[in-house]
């Protein structure tokens, strides 16, 4: 069963997805997505809170990265995001998929909603280690936060 009864239930705020995200990220970000073809992304799973969303994003020197993203239904904002590239913060190719996200997302939609209703609701190999990726990326970010708290504590 799904947990959407149409595609236009779920409308994403991407002007505050992008708010985490310096300018010049996103000034990169919108300059790698202008190449057209060098993104795809699709729909991983759906919650009642939450869409998954892996990318795939050919960087500016032909290397190819995967992101991950998990956004927030409700409050348009990024739970969870992890890039295979060497940026831990700010990455351009996050930024390069977000903008991906926003032009094509209910296609995306469409095309999960019908690979839903013919596939089987079990985790996948692929799923389990989408989700260790992505606690791990959560692992990592709360050890920076505490790291920059500590920091402002010492100050």
């Amino acid at each position: 069963m799904s947990l959407l009864a149409s595609p236009k239930e779920v409308q994403f705020n991407f002007r505050k997805l992008r708010q985490d995200f310096s300018s010049g990220t996103l000034k990169e970000g919108k300059r790698l997505y202008e190449k057209k073809e060098n993104c795809t992304a699709r729909i991983v799973s759906c919650t009642a809170s939450s869409f998954l969303i892996e990318a795939s994003v050919t960087g500016l020197f032909s290397d190819k990265h995967v992101c991950q993203l998990e956004i927030d239904r409700n409050h348009s904002s990024i739970i969870l995001s992890h890039c295979d590239c060497s940026n831990q913060v700010d990455c351009l190719h996050i930024a390069c998929a977000l903008y991906y996200i926003e032009e094509s997302f209910h296609r995306m939609l469409l095309q999960f909603l019908e690979g839903e209703s013919t596939e089987a609701s079990t985790t996948t190999k692929k799923q389990k280690v989408i989700d260790q990726g992505l606690k791990e990326a959560k692992k990592a970010s709360e050890k920076k936060i505490q790291h920059e708290q500590e920091k402002i504590t010492v100050k």
